[in-house]
């Protein structure tokens, strides 16, 4: 396979031109003001160094991190039955950073839909149904 230099990916037929997303990443002015208050008080990111064979230094990748859902899942380790469904619902931590696939109500935890809006409508909501349906303290953690 031929490598593709970027001065090729650019004038590829593909391409946009000037004006494609690539080349506007770059010149977008981000307001970390706008960014903070519109994302859900729950929601968190953290930093995790992955080793990939061949790709020196290790790279530094997010980790999501949804305290909502962290709390969901210690409460569910509590009996057998949540424990089941706890293994389900997280991925292999990452220097030693839990990771979860979801948040409460089952939707992926990411920059753009952990929001204050969907936490009230369907993370709160999720976290008293599922952890009401094992008879534990389906009382959800404050704001």
């Amino acid at each position: 396979m031929a490598k593709v230099s970027l001065g090729m990916w650019r004038l590829s037929p593909e391409s946009k031109g000037a004006g494609d997303s690539f080349d506007s990443a770059f010149r977008r002015h981000w307001d970390d003001h706008d960014v903070v208050d519109s994302r859900c008080s729950h929601f968190s990111v953290t930093a995790g160094s992955l080793s990939v064979p061949g790709v020196a230094p290790p790279m530094q990748v997010p980790i999501y991190r949804c305290s909502m859902a962290e709390e969901m899942v210690a409460r569910l380790k509590t009996t057998p039955e949540g424990h089941w469904l706890a293994e389900r619902l997280e991925a292999p931590p990452l220097n030693n950073i839990p990771r979860l696939i979801s948040g409460p109500d089952l939707e992926a935890i990411s920059t753009t839909s952990c929001v204050p809006e969907r936490c009230h409508r369907s993370c709160r909501a999720g976290f008293v149904q599922i952890l009401s349906e094992l008879g534990l303290d389906a009382t959800p953690p404050d704001e």
